[in-house]
Formats: structure tokens, C-alpha cells, sequence
């Protein structure tokens, strides 16, 4: 029975300890960015003969990172193959398929996601603008937006790519591919925060980096609780509209009388926000999750480690390896 035991621990531990560690995600996602440079000066100037130089470097800002995250998911699943002497095309599977799952429960939790993703958003709101004023008070410049997010709002068609194609590509790598893998290396609760962090890094810029932590730990428990990738994606595409039709900031400009947008374009430094407006944002989270969390499914079994078995030993190659020892 020990001989068992021993071998089924050897095996779970060949599989958790395929999957890159934290350090092995910042190499690859470092590395990636090599990768682009050339794929940058070949597509600027073809873009720039069809579009004016604003709409031109909003495309390209967008095409170079959605070729980053693919780049970087390849690497990821390219080093975990080899680690297990798998195919690359039959992992991406393994990683993917499981998770593709949209359950009759997801829709029934909608009308608990839209009020908990507004409110989170008012929390990363207020949280951030105290980040930042003190950044300010500091002396240093925080930059408040880029140029990719005006032309958005200077031309509504490009709505469409962070919306419907960002949370895609996103969700895919750092839910469905980061955070899986992490899974079956580390605890939940170290796995979320640090495949959060990541997502936040990824967006370069401090307001980003705290909108993204922020949704990220939010999007990371539902794949915990869910394991649906596509409801990660529904989300994290809802967040993106919340907040370039300024829902987000007219709810606070409605309750508050801060308008987000003057003071913005006053080049003012940000307000903080009511501290009771912050209070009734988290009460109305914390409710929202607590909610999700009776109703939703505990999916405690990651899908990577069900794929890495299937390619691993059985029970009965383990049962035969005993009866071989045995005799």
C-alpha cells in the first residue's frame, strides 16, 4: 500500500510541477515581447496606408498586444509540452477544452454579476484615485489615460476590440491558461493574486495596472468557482463597455456630483471619492459574491491536471506496477 501511495504522489508531482512557476511566467512573458519589435515595424506602415495616424496606432497598440498574448500562451503550453513530452496541439486541447463550458447557471447569475461587476468598479474607482492623489501629492506624474483609449472614444467602431476581442484573447492566456496552470502548483488564494498581478503588469499603465488587479481577482475567483472560460470572457467583455460608455462614471457623477470627465479634462487632480459611496460599493460586492458563491457550483478539480493524467499513469498502470514489485 506505501509502495502505492509513494507512486501516486510521484505522479501528481510530475504534473503540478510541469506547468512554468512564477519566475518561469515573467521569463516567457518578457520574452514574448521580443517577438513583437519586428512584427511592429512591419505592420505600422501598411496600417498607416489605409488609416490616419490615430486610428492607425490604436490598431496597432491592438494587434501587437493581442500577438503578445498569443505568443505568450504558445510559450506557455510549449515548455509544459515538452516538460511532459506531450503534443503541443493536444495540450492546447486538453488546456482549452474542459473549460469551454457556458452552464444554464452562468445566465441565472447574471442579474448578481452586473450589479457586483458596477460596484467592483466603483472600489477600483476609489481605491485608485487615492493610489494616485497620493502619487500626485507626492510629486510624481500619473499618467491618467493613452492614446489607444481616446481614438476608442473618438471612433466608436474600434469599440469592438475591447470589448469582444480583448477579453477573448485575455481570459484565454491569463484565466484559461496562467491560472489553470498555476492551479495545480499552488493554493487557490496564491494562484488568483498572482495571475492578477500579471493581468495588471500587462496593461503597462498605473490606472490599468489597478483596474486590471482588481477585475482580475474578481474574474479569477469565478473561473475558480466555475471553471467556464466563457462566462470569464462575458464579464471581463461587460467590465470594458461599463466603462467606455461611461456607465461607471455617470452612476458615480450621479451620486456623488463628481464628474469624472471635467475634472479629467481640467487636468485637476482626480477627486476621492464620498467614503460612503466607497461603503455601499463594497457592502453591495461583498453581497453579490456571497450570493455567487451559494449559488454557484464548486468546481474543485482543475482540468490541466485531468488532462496531464490522461497522459500520465493510470490506476491500473499504478496497480501493475505493484503486482510487479510484489512479484
Amino acid at each position: 500500500m506505501d509502495i502505492i501511495l509513494k507512486q501516486q504522489e510521484a505522479v501528481q508531482n510530475a504534473v503540478t510541477k510541469a506547468f512554468p512557476s512564477f519566475v518561469g511566467i515573467v521569463g516567457i512573458l518578457v520574452v514574448s515581447q521580443f517577438f513583437i519589435i519586428p512584427l511592429s515595424m512591419i505592420t505600422r506602415p501598411l496600417l498607416l496606408l489605409v488609416w490616419s495616424n490615430e486610428i492607425s496606432q490604436s490598431l496597432l497598440a491592438r494587434i501587437l498586444a493581442y500577438a503578445d498574448v498569443m505568443i505568450a500562451g504558445f510559450l506557455c503550453l510549449f515548455f509544459y509540452s515538452v516538460e511532459n513530452c506531450l503534443s503541443i496541439t493536444q495540450n492546447w486541447w486538453d488546456f482549452i477544452r474542459p473549460i469551454l463550458k457556458f452552464s444554464k447557471n452562468n445566465l441565472k447569475s447574471a442579474g448578481i454579476i452586473v450589479p457586483l461587476l458596477i460596484s467592483v468598479e466603483i472600489c477600483i474607482f476609489s481605491a485608485g484615485f487615492v493610489i494616485i492623489y497620493l502619487a500626485e501629492l507626492a510629486g510624481y506624474s500619473v499618467p491618467q489615460g493613452s492614446a489607444s483609449a481616446k481614438a476608442v472614444l473618438n471612433h466608436p467602431w474600434l469599440f469592438i476590440f475591447p470589448v469582444f476581442f480583448a477579453p477573448i484573447f485575455e481570459e484565454t492566456l491569463f484565466r484559461g491558461i496562467i491560472l489553470q496552470g498555476f492551479l495545480t502548483r499552488y493554493s487557490v488564494p496564491r494562484s488568483i493574486i498572482v495571475s492578477s498581478l500579471f493581468f495588471g503588469l500587462w496593461h503597462l499603465t498605473v490606472p490599468q495596472f489597478i483596474s486590471g488587479v482588481g477585475i482580475g481577482v474578481l474574474l479569477g475567483w469565478l473561473f475558480v468557482r466555475t471553471r467556464s472560460l466563457p462566462l470569464c470572457i462575458l464579464c471581463h467583455g461587460f467590465a470594458n463597455a461599463l466603462l467606455l460608455s461611461k456607465t461607471t462614471s455617470g452612476i458615480i457623477a450621479l451620486c456623488s456630483g463628481i464628474n469624472l470627465e471635467i475634472e479629467h479634462s481640467n487636468l485637476q487632480p482626480l477627486p476621492l471619492l464620498p467614503l460612503w459611496l466607497f461603503a455601499v460599493a463594497l457592502f453591495v460586492a461583498i453581497a453579490s459574491i456571497i450570493v455567487l458563491h451559494r449559488s454557484m457550483p464548486n468546481s474543485t478539480l482543475s482540468p490541466l491536471m485531468n488532462g496531464a493524467e490522461k497522459h500520465s499513469y493510470s490506476q491500473s498502470d499504478i496497480g501493475n506496477s505493484f503486482q510487479n514489485t510484489k512479484l
